[in-house]
């Protein structure tokens, strides 16, 4: 993936990452790292995974009642505008660890996703109020 460099007055803010991620979705819509939150999103917004992407403890986690839940609260949010990168801290308890901002019409949800670096098949997929 090509990646781009911007340069800004604000490191601190992770601000840099932010517009590149945006200008990259723009650029390179077929992305495939935004394609996949995206598609992991919308299985959970359906309340049904494809369990083959999720390891053991996810797939543990992801029970019935746990997709039902997800379903109902996912469902409501309307159509997912856009997916930007917030932020990449490489590797946690041993997973990679990457943060996303996926916006609707009158919210964002923070989308942090914990994955065996690898295999790319995740640990967790969590969604959060987000606000600026």
């Amino acid at each position: 993936m090509q990646r781009f460099l911007f340069f800004t007055n604000a490191g601190f803010s992770n601000s840099e990452d932010a517009i590149g991620d945006a200008i990259e979705a723009i650029l390179l819509s077929s992305a495939d790292e935004m394609g996949d939150v995206r598609s992991m999103f919308e299985m959970l917004r359906t309340g049904q995974i494809d369990r083959s992407k999720f390891t053991e403890n996810g797939n543990f986690y992801f029970t019935s009642t746990v997709l039902s839940d997800y379903h109902a609260s996912l469902a409501p949010l309307g159509a997912l505008k856009s997916i930007v990168r917030h932020g990449q801290t490489g590797l946690r308890g041993g997973l990679t660890d990457d943060e996303y901002i996926l916006s609707f019409t009158d919210r964002k949800l923070l989308c942090i996703v914990r994955a065996e670096p690898g295999t790319g098949r995740i640990e967790e997929f969590a969604l959060y109020p987000f606000t600026e």
